[in-house]
């Protein structure tokens, strides 16, 4: 007797209750599981991962002429694709850069970009940001 006038009590508050947050979860739950897929891939594909190792590019305008020294020049890209999409991907696919084109004074750490193929994603980069010097400040060290 007791059970059945805890559960009538209030019923439609709480009936509204259990629905509402049943809600919450699924929209919470359905963006995690948005961003966790990549964008393009089969769900029941075969996935796999691949390092590739490749030099950064500086972007700059044509204007300037000035040299600079990257540190570290290299850096790995891991991708995360279907295997037949990984074993056809060439290292020249991915493009590792960093755009200097509207810095005044490129000097110091700055964020590497990727570009690469639609069908895969980007995972990692490691490292992420790269330093640039000038040889001129470079052999005053």
């Amino acid at each position: 007797m007791y059970i059945h006038r805890n559960i009538s009590n209030n019923f439609w508050l709480k009936l509204f209750s259990v629905v509402l947050a049943t809600l919450i979860w699924f929209v919470i739950s359905s963006n995690f599981r948005s961003a966790e897929t990549p964008v393009n891939i089969a769900p029941f594909s075969p996935m796999g991962t691949k390092d590739f190792r490749r030099p950064v590019v500086v972007m700059m305008p044509g204007k300037n002429v000035q040299p600079f020294q990257v540190d570290p020049s290299e850096v790995t890209v891991k991708v995360l694709g279907e295997q037949s999409t990984l074993a056809k991907l060439r290292e020249d696919d991915i493009e590792v850069y960093i755009n200097l084109m509207n810095v005044q004074n490129p000097q110091g750490s700055f964020r590497v970009d990727v570009s690469a193929p639609r069908d895969v994603t980007i995972q990692q980069t490691w490292p992420a940001h790269v330093y640039v010097k000038s040889p001129a400040v470079a052999g005053t060290e």
